[in-house]
């Protein structure tokens, strides 16, 4: 409400939904006598966007009648990218987003103002504009929690000028980003839309699972695995499982069978049982297919079938294999296995046949 001089004398501040209360006081409370007035009204959507912009004249009357006399339309105002000029703070109701006692930074004239967030129910989502095209949402301790630049659509939370189009600085024990799903198949995506390289999905974590698919290499300084052998997929020529002892297939180029004889120096390994690292698979586990091939450990710790063929088996025997098909044994003589070695016991064995954890170490 301003008087005829265009002398601002009430401002009610933005408001949710479609009336605002005016007990006819100014803003030193005082209240206001009867005569004539200018009003200016402006609202905006839930998006942010200018909807209104209604002025006129404004009488006030005996019996706190109110008589509007609107003013020609205004023309709709420019793109929000197109306005060069101070727009005032706004807000528009959102259930989703609490900025509970924060405080809007903006500039006048080139002068920082604070505009008091609003508390209560529910929160309020705030936009400023100032000629550097920038909104913050600043906390009670005028530390900038969030920035958003309008010219390249750069958004930053804990950051005052956003250096990507998302840039986010973590200043507490929190993570600096959570992401939630509760449906659909992939949690987070990443995609190729290049002009003139184009390629659609490259990198994806899959929502349930958890399990990560990209399409290019991967470089990292290291690589931590929960299981504790790399292995690799190979053709069998007969039914191998986890913990035979394989040799080379002389007959059968490129594949794998269980070992035929004591110190075999055809000897190639041992069948993984759940390998942290598996090389060579022709399937993709993302889109529900199997390589049904076994996994032959290269290197690392794997349960072994073990016999006390050569005597009891002690940890740091080296081991070779037996008489029993797919079975180690200890080697009597290590100096003079080379070639027959599959690795070094980590486990005793004292009697008969079973299971240990050998470090695969071929030589």
């Amino acid at each position: 409400i301003l008087d005829l001089s265009g002398r601002k004398l009430w401002d009610s501040g933005v408001h949710p939904g479609s009336a605002v209360d005016w007990d006819r006081t100014n803003t030193w409370g005082e209240r206001l006598s009867y005569g004539a007035y200018l009003y200016s009204a402006q609202g905006w959507n839930a998006r942010g966007a200018p909807v209104f912009q209604k002025s006129g004249k404004l009488a006030l009357m005996p019996g706190d009648q109110v008589q509007l006399q609107q003013a020609p339309p205004v023309s709709p105002a420019l793109e929000l990218e197109n306005t060069p000029t101070h727009t005032e703070p706004m807000a528009t109701y959102d259930e989703n987003l609490y900025l509970d006692n924060a405080s809007i930074l903006y500039q006048r004239d080139g002068v920082n103002q604070y505009q008091q967030g609003i508390s209560g129910v529910g929160g309020y989502q705030f936009m400023t504009l100032h000629p550097e095209r920038q909104f913050f949402v600043v906390d009670p301790t005028g530390v900038a929690r969030a920035a958003f630049r309008f010219d390249t659509g750069s958004l930053g939370v804990g950051r005052h000028s956003p250096a990507a189009q998302l840039d986010i600085r973590n200043r507490g024990s929190q993570p600096a980003l959570r992401i939630e799903s509760y449906d659909g198949t992939n949690l987070i995506e990443g995609h190729n839309s290049g002009s003139g390289a184009a390629t659609g999905l490259v990198f994806r974590v899959e929502r349930t699972s958890g399990d990560v698919r990209a399409d290019g290499a991967f470089y990292g300084a290291s690589f931590h695995t929960g299981s504790a052998d790399v292995a690799e997929h190979v053709f069998a020529s007969e039914s191998l499982e986890p913990g035979d002892v394989v040799e080379i297939d002389p007959g059968n180029p490129e594949h794998f069978r269980l070992t035929r004889a004591p110190g075999s120096r055809l000897v190639a390994g041992v069948i993984s049982t759940q390998p942290g690292v598996v090389l060579g698979s022709t399937a993709d586990p993302l889109a529900d297919s199997v390589d049904p091939r076994p996994v032959l450990a290269l290197a690392g710790r794997v349960p072994v079938k073990a016999t006390t063929e050569n005597g009891p088996i002690a940890p740091g025997d080296m081991l070779i294999s037996s008489s029993t098909a797919g079975y180690a044994m200890r080697a009597s003589r290590p100096e003079e296995a080379v070639g027959m070695v599959i690795g070094k016991a980590l486990e005793v064995l004292d009697l008969g046949e079973g299971l240990i954890m050998v470090q695969v170490m071929l030589r």
